[in-house]
């Protein structure tokens, strides 16, 4: 069976929410689509519940993995896909009946091969409440420097996650998600935007974020929240090959403030004074390495340097005397 898009849903410990996610993308208006859920190993009733959905639907597939995280889910949903557009959908979460509909008539409209639109967050899906499939039509953007920037100022959402999305999938394979992060969208989403060049945007509400107390963003502070260092450190190589020094320069700076904040959380939180050289240490290693520490305030630059001097330095005097 051929079909125009493919939906990728990871799942990972979701019974509670799972069948209302699954009962809205199988009441879209758009019907030519696969739904491929990946149940990356969960220890709940997630995975049987996805099997129950196969024997309701032709177009569903199953994917059953031990737990590899959310970017490896997705990808091994990318690579069973058999479709030319790509769609994600978080497995807590809720979308529109005219989700796709929409998606896909903006980037016929214009073309794009990514296209978006306006999601909203909170805990009650009903407040998506969309009966008749909206009349604005979709907005086309010319994806440069100065729209990124505009973006990251404005602290727009799709600056940082390219999700909710519909995407050509040449684009995904070219810039995919990294195995074994999180906040591997921040990696990304800056790279999909480029490579497409135009995107297509409809400014209605056709998304529901589901603000999941158990969900990744939700975590307290811990040594995976560092990927959004990791994160930010793919933007700068990124920029640096692009030519975007304005953007490099923003993002540059952003770095280190979230490395000198994450240092001291590490060692007010965590206790962990080792963890906090280390992230000082790799912030001027790669600060260094880039010519960005011309970007950097110069309180920024001052704790940096200076303090992971002095503590490398106590270190190794221990070491000495010991």
């Amino acid at each position: 069976m051929n079909c125009v898009i493919s939906i990728i849903v990871p799942v990972y410990n979701v019974e509670e929410y799972l069948r209302e996610c699954i009962n809205s993308l199988l009441a879209q208006t758009f019907t030519d689509y696969e739904l491929i859920l990946v149940d990356d190993g969960s220890t709940d009733s997630s995975g049987r519940i996805c099997d129950e959905y196969t024997a309701q639907d032709n177009r569903i597939k199953v994917i059953h993995q031990t737990n590899q995280g959310q970017s490896a889910a997705r990808n091994a949903g990318v690579a069973a896909s058999r479709c030319e557009w790509l769609c994600f959908v978080d497995s807590d979460d809720v979308v529109s009946p005219f989700f796709l509909e929409c998606l896909f008539d903006a980037v016929k409209e214009y073309n794009s091969p990514m296209a978006t639109c306006r999601r909203i967050s909170g805990t009650d899906p009903g407040a998506l409440n969309v009966t008749a499939k909206p009349d604005p039509k979709p907005i086309r953007f010319t994806v440069n420097e100065q729209f990124l920037i505009d973006l990251f100022n404005e602290k727009n959402t799709l600056y940082w996650t390219p999700f909710p999305c519909l995407v050509k999938k040449d684009i995904y394979l070219k810039h995919p998600l990294t195995p074994g992060r999180i906040m591997e969208d921040n990696a990304v989403a800056c790279k999909w935007l480029y490579e497409a060049k135009t995107v297509a945007f409809t400014d209605h509400p056709l998304y529901y974020y589901r603000e999941n107390p158990n969900g990744t963003m939700a975590a307290p502070f811990g040594k995976k929240k560092l990927d959004y260092l990791w994160a930010m450190e793919e933007q700068l190589r990124f920029y640096k090959a692009a030519g975007y020094d304005e953007m490099f320069g923003k993002i540059a700076a952003h770095y280190a403030d979230t490395a000198v904040w994450y240092s001291k959380r590490a060692v007010r939180e965590l206790v962990d004074k080792k963890l906090s050289i280390k992230i000082l240490k790799d912030a001027d290693s790669l600060l260094k390495s880039l010519d960005a520490y011309r970007f950097v305030k110069e309180t920024d630059y001052d704790y940096i340097r200076k303090r992971t001097h002095r503590l490398i330095y106590r270190i190794r005097r221990r070491i000495i005397h010991a």
